[in-house]
């Protein structure tokens, strides 16, 4: 007598299931795309990725509050960008600063101020060389 579980009883119901899948083909296909769509209407409407780390990241961590006394004590540097630029002779490495700041000026708004501290670079230069 075969076993009510056996490989040969899971033979049946996989044979009976193939059978019932071809006989339905339309309705199959038909109900697996709805449920496809339904599932992605419901993907969409409430699935979000979350990347602010203001709010990903505790406040109470040590290096957010050395970071928020940093931006108390030096405000002006909170949008600030510095570039190094470094060129095989002060000429170079001027001319190279002076290209950028013009490409940086053309911008808009998107770049408010170019410092420009050409003392730095020269005095920088000779305690180099």
């Amino acid at each position: 007598m075969p076993s009510k579980y056996g490989p040969e009883r899971l033979s049946q119901v996989l044979a009976w299931w193939v059978r019932l899948v071809q006989r339905t083909a339309f309705w199959v296909v038909l109900f697996s795309t709805l449920t496809t769509g339904v599932i992605l209407y419901f993907i969409v409407k409430n699935l979000e990725i979350n990347t602010d780390l203001d709010t990903m990241l505790s406040k109470n961590l040590s290096f957010r509050r050395t970071y928020e006394d940093y931006q108390k004590a030096f405000p002006q540097d909170i949008s600030t960008i510095l570039l190094v630029i470094d060129g095989d002779t002060p000429d170079l490495a001027q001319d190279a600063s002076q290209a950028l700041a013009a490409r940086l000026g053309e911008g808009g708004e998107a770049c408010l101020s170019i410092l420009f501290p050409l003392h730095f670079i020269q005095v920088f230069w000779d305690a180099v060389f």
